[in-house]
């Protein structure tokens, strides 16, 4: 990191008088070792450095946070970047430090008070602006984090990276049910100029592609999600919404095989069983459509009940689609527990869905869909834990 060696260098001059003194062979093995990912070997090295000169050199309590860090040390990262703060009160590598680490950890509040204290000693600092943008996503502080990713841009023209978070920013600071053509374009726009910083950006790609789905320019999300797959045929992700995009173009089968791929890839991956859960229902095969569905379910690597209650949610309308309102409305009730009816887009899509006209007027219908109704509704599902949520083709 540039602004690490600039550090490095400050250091060494700001202590010329005592540099003399200092043996720096641990140090420089530090250096080394770390450089070749033999974390545990570096941090002893660091260490005994540190205990022989614990003020004289804070550049170590860097690399050696950094190298708890990657070990997932954190209690022990946290600390070395506090020192490292306190030794060099009027530079942001300790606070950026410390808010990496807490990001690491999903803290996703205190990453961001961290970044806020970098910015506050360099409020240049564009890593520290798309760091804090990234918590702030987490957060679901879609606005804040845009603002964020433009002031990384501002500061740093050519952060490739920024433009891509200020484009999925930019995305998710709407309405995403009803996504405005003029933000899917800029969007668009966004990832583009990732694109040419750098072209070696999948990730920009995948994101642009989804743009190109969302504008219903389905050719041109197949070529973005096909580059990353060129170079990353296992990519799970650009299969998925590739997949996404051929269901959409009606190309079933092809669309099929691709979410099944996702599955073998990635067993944990709930949202393409799901995805071979609403094909199979569109078939009329109410059995393989239940199974999937439930295998989504069981696929999560954590327990997210939103998500567990939006499967109890597909699997009702295959109960209604099959004219069976006592266990449709079990399991509606099991979504209900699970809060799934606060979500805008769910309580949207259960007013409309066709599946259920013919059951409208039963009385015990109309009961649920009145409990349903009550308390505030928000875009619960626009979470990062979720990644993909939609409710209709």
């Amino acid at each position: 990191m540039m602004r690490s060696l600039l550090l490095f260098f400050c250091l060494i001059s700001s202590t010329l008088v005592i540099a003399q003194d200092i043996d720096y062979t641990l140090f420089k093995s530090g250096l080394v070792l770390k450089n070749g990912n033999n974390c545990e070997a570096a941090i002893k090295d660091f260490s005994t450095f540190l205990y022989l000169y614990p003020k004289e050199h804070p550049a170590a309590y860097y690399y050696r946070g950094y190298c708890y860090l990657n070990t997932k040390q954190y209690e022990n990262a946290i600390a070395d970047f506090e020192s490292l703060s306190e030794l060099t009160i009027n530079d942001a590598d300790g606070p950026f430090g410390k808010g990496r680490v807490y990001y690491a950890q999903g803290k996703y509040q205190e990453a961001a008070v961290a970044f806020s204290d970098a910015l506050g000693r360099d409020p240049f600092y564009a890593h520290a602006y798309n760091d804090r943008g990234m918590s702030r996503c987490y957060l679901g502080e879609f606005q804040g984090a845009y603002t964020d990713f433009q002031n990384a841009i501002r500061y740093d023209s050519t952060f490739a990276m920024a433009y891509n978070n200020a484009g999925a920013a930019q995305y998710f600071n709407q309405d995403i049910e009803n996504p405005s053509e003029a933000d899917l374009n800029n969007a668009k726009q966004l990832f583009q100029k990732a694109i040419e910083l750098q072209p070696g950006l999948l990730l920009a790609y995948r994101n642009k592609g989804a743009m190109h789905y969302f504008l219903k320019e389905y050719d041109a999300a197949i070529m973005h999600l096909d580059t990353v797959i060129k170079y990353r045929p296992n990519d799970h992700s650009a299969l998925f919404y590739k997949g996404v995009v051929l269901a959409s173009k009606g190309n079933t089968a092809e669309a099929e095989q691709h979410f099944l791929r996702v599955t073998e890839l990635k067993p944990e991956y709930p949202f393409a069983f799901e995805e071979l859960g609403n094909l199979a229902k569109t078939a009329d095969n109410y059995n393989e459509s239940k199974q999937m569905y439930l295998r989504a379910q069981a696929a999560k690597n954590e327990s997210t009940s939103l998500y567990d209650g939006l499967m109890e949610y597909r699997i009702a309308l295959l109960e209604a689609q099959r004219g069976n309102l006592n266990t449709c409305l079990s399991r509606l009730k099991a979504a209900y527990k699970q809060d799934v009816f606060t979500d805008k887009r769910v309580f949207k899509d259960f007013k409309s869905a066709p599946e259920l006209k013919p059951f409208r007027q039963e009385k015990k219908m109309k009961k649920f869909a009145k409990k349903a109704a009550k308390g505030t509704k928000n875009n619960k599902f626009v979470n990062m834990e979720l990644l993909w949520f939609r409710m209709r083709r």
